[in-house]
């Protein structure tokens, strides 16, 4: 995937502006989409393109921020969230829709049906609001469930380690006004799948709260 240029990148910042849902109307490839921020979070830190997408929104809560600088912001925000979109993938639209495709065709989970089962039994616990510790999980991303009964989105439920640092994300592809945009709520460090089930309904709320801005 590739940057869009720098005077893209400049077109798209001066078409920020406030919509009457309470969303923010960003250019993605020439269409002009309606942004809300995740639920209990506002726009928070500065935006920084990756080398496949370019970054749309960065977003915590007040107090998530707060109490993170009053330990000295050490290493990673607790819980934070990302909203990107790819210039490959949003090409037109038949690209965009491929995309959404091209995520559901993954691996889902791995081999190891006990690892899976000690999974689902957390995703239950957590759902159901009880504590409990989240399972192994190995080197690399792990695609842990899959939502898909939200037409115009795929949503997944990873958890992501390298080495001693643990991620659990809230995953979902969009599909509105034939562009796909990427959301994310990231939880650093996961220990409770409590957590899991917040990032699921973060997720969730998030991709319908998009959809309904952009009808």
């Amino acid at each position: 995937m590739r940057h869009i240029p720098f005077l893209g990148i400049l077109l798209a910042l001066s078409m920020i502006r406030p919509a009457p849902s309470g969303a923010a109307g960003v250019n993605v490839e020439g269409r002009v989409v309606e942004l809300p921020a995740p639920p209990g979070m506002k726009p928070w830190g500065r935006l920084h393109d990756g080398p496949k997408d370019v970054m749309l929104g960065r977003y915590a809560a007040d107090s998530t921020v707060a109490s993170w600088q009053k330990r000295g912001s050490p290493g990673s925000i607790p819980r934070f969230a990302l909203a990107s979109e790819s210039p490959r993938a949003n090409r037109d639209e038949t690209t965009a829709a491929a995309e959404i495709d091209h995520r559901r065709a993954t691996t889902l989970g791995t081999a190891d049906g006990a690892a899976m089962r000690a999974w689902a039994r957390a995703l239950q616990s957590g759902r159901e609001g009880r504590a409990g510790r989240i399972p192994y999980a190995p080197e690399g991303l792990l695609r842990i469930e899959r939502i898909e009964d939200i037409s115009g989105a795929f949503i997944e439920l990873q958890h992501l380690r390298e080495g001693q640092d643990k991620s659990a994300i809230a995953s979902a592809l969009v599909l509105v006004r034939g562009r796909v945009i990427a959301l994310d709520v990231i939880q650093s460090n996961p220990t409770d799948c409590r957590e899991l089930a917040t990032l699921r309904a973060a997720i969730v709320e998030w991709v319908r709260s998009v959809q309904a801005a952009n009808r």
